[in-house]
């Protein structure tokens, strides 16, 4: 299925919704746990600005930053995450929904919620910024705290 606003419609920002993104496909990179499907759906800029599975930020930059960025979720945080929803979230953005799923000190699985808004450029990721919940992603979208900066 084609992730499409709506002909016409205007994004949260008051935007004009053009985001024409394949949702299959884009649920199929996220869950591969692969880096190449994903960087083959990420602009070569990429930014993520991670505040999940830590207490302090991190941020990562381009296709580099973005297989740091996998690696330190497997690794470090000794996690994985299943993306299970995108919806558009305006013009030039999507909110991607999953659950991390991390192995604790006891060898048991916990799970959390996650959301990532996600930027576009070209049909590509350009930022992606990491929330816990899909209210705060939303948030801090709709406030326009979220996205590439200028400059």
């Amino acid at each position: 299925r084609n992730l499409r606003g709506g002909e016409g419609g205007l994004g949260a920002r008051g935007g004009r919704i053009s985001v024409a993104i394949d949702e299959q496909a884009w649920l199929d990179a996220w869950n591969s746990r692969n880096a190449g499907p994903i960087i083959a759906i990420a602009d070569p800029e990429i930014e993520v600005h991670a505040v999940t599975l830590g207490i302090d930020g991190r941020h990562y930059v381009g296709h580099e930053g973005l297989k740091q960025w996998m690696r330190d979720i497997r690794d470090r945080f000794n996690a994985y995450s299943t993306a299970e929803s995108i919806e558009p979230l305006g013009d030039d953005a999507v909110l991607v929904r999953g659950t991390l799923f991390m192995r604790n000190e006891l060898g048991d699985e916990d799970t959390q919620a996650f959301a990532m808004v996600v930027h576009l450029r070209d049909d590509k990721a350009s930022w992606i910024g990491t929330f816990f919940s899909a209210a705060d992603a939303k948030a801090a979208y709709n406030s326009g705290v979220t996205g590439p900066q200028p400059g």
